[in-house]
């Protein structure tokens, strides 16, 4: 009898052997260079200058200039209140907020500040009062805050008198 060779398949171990290491391949090499190209493209984009912000009063000129509005106004006053002081939290506590606060008004306005003082301060502490310590501790809270003061000094005032609140002192101890 004859002798027969044995008949390997196709990708043996011993033929894949002979061929070279296998490696990434043309396809690996050409994903590799789309991922770097795009992490470059979008490291660019991202480190790249943004535009720079435009204040809130900010207005656009007959030429394309920023002309800026100012804040204060000729006709607006600010009446100062009597100082505010409140423990914080609902816990026995030795913790307090100290706070001073202007009301910006029209200058034929500040009489009716003046007459309402006492209930100012009066729904300015409820708010103040009902607080707690954590509240103080949010990043957020003093733009919160002020909000909520200038919509009690709307309350008790009218919408046409109070054009804000100013918090001029702030001290939590």
């Amino acid at each position: 009898m004859a002798k027969k060779d044995k008949v390997k398949p196709a990708g043996s171990t011993e033929e894949a052997s002979t061929k070279g290491g296998s490696g990434l391949g043309l396809i690996g090499l050409v994903g590799i260079g789309v991922v770097a190209l795009a992490s470059s493209a979008g490291a660019t984009v991202m480190m790249s200058a943004a535009p720079k912000p435009q204040p809130a009063n900010c207005l656009q000129g007959d030429e394309g200039e920023l002309i800026v509005e100012p804040l204060a106004k000729p006709d607006q006053t600010y009446v100062e209140l009597d100082e505010l002081i409140v423990t914080i939290g609902s816990s026995p506590s030795s913790r307090f907020l100290k706070m001073k606060i202007a009301i910006v008004t029209g200058k034929d306005e500040t009489q009716k500040i003046e007459d309402a003082e006492l209930l100012l301060k009066d729904a300015f502490l409820k708010y103040l009062r009902s607080l707690e310590i954590e509240d103080f501790e949010d990043p957020r809270s003093f733009r919160k805050m002020r909000e909520q003061l200038s919509v009690r000094a709307e309350v008790v005032l009218g919408g046409n008198v109070s054009n804000g609140i100013l918090i001029t002192e702030y001290l939590i101890r």
